[in-house]
């Protein structure tokens, strides 16, 4: 069992607001992971970043990402997507598409998610949340 970063731990931590790696050493003997659409979010949101602070906030990211795993979407996490999607929207409780992707990363493998988004992910269940507290 490991854990997923999501997006909003990164981003915090990129903006200074605490330091990653004292957070992470929470988990020391544990694997960390990122899922592949925190990626692509921590990309975009590079892409929208004022043009000051875009070569600043590259190198944090991709000094971050090389550190960790990333898991990708593949066919197998496609299906437990599917699965879960199906069940949260059948009860009329679904989240956000990405979200819904981090969160099937971490069912599908058994990981917890260290996230400041307790709410929104709190609504599916069997996944297992960290927090930073």
């Amino acid at each position: 069992m490991g854990l997923v970063l999501d997006t909003s731990i990164i981003v915090d931590a990129q903006r200074g607001k605490f330091h990653l790696d004292l957070i992470l050493t929470k988990f020391a003997y544990t694997d960390i992971f990122v899922s592949s659409i925190t990626v692509s979010e921590l990309f975009l949101g590079i892409h929208f970043s004022r043009e000051e602070f875009k070569q600043k906030r590259l190198f944090y990211i991709e000094g971050i990402l090389n550190e960790l795993v990333v898991i990708d979407f593949d066919y197998e996490l496609a299906k437990t997507h599917a699965n879960i999607c199906a069940k949260l929207r059948k009860e009329g409780n679904l989240i956000g598409p990405n979200d819904l992707i981090i969160a099937a990363s971490c069912i599908h493998y058994q990981h917890s998610l260290l996230t400041f988004n307790i709410k929104e992910f709190s609504r599916i269940p069997d996944l297992f949340l960290e927090s930073i507290n």
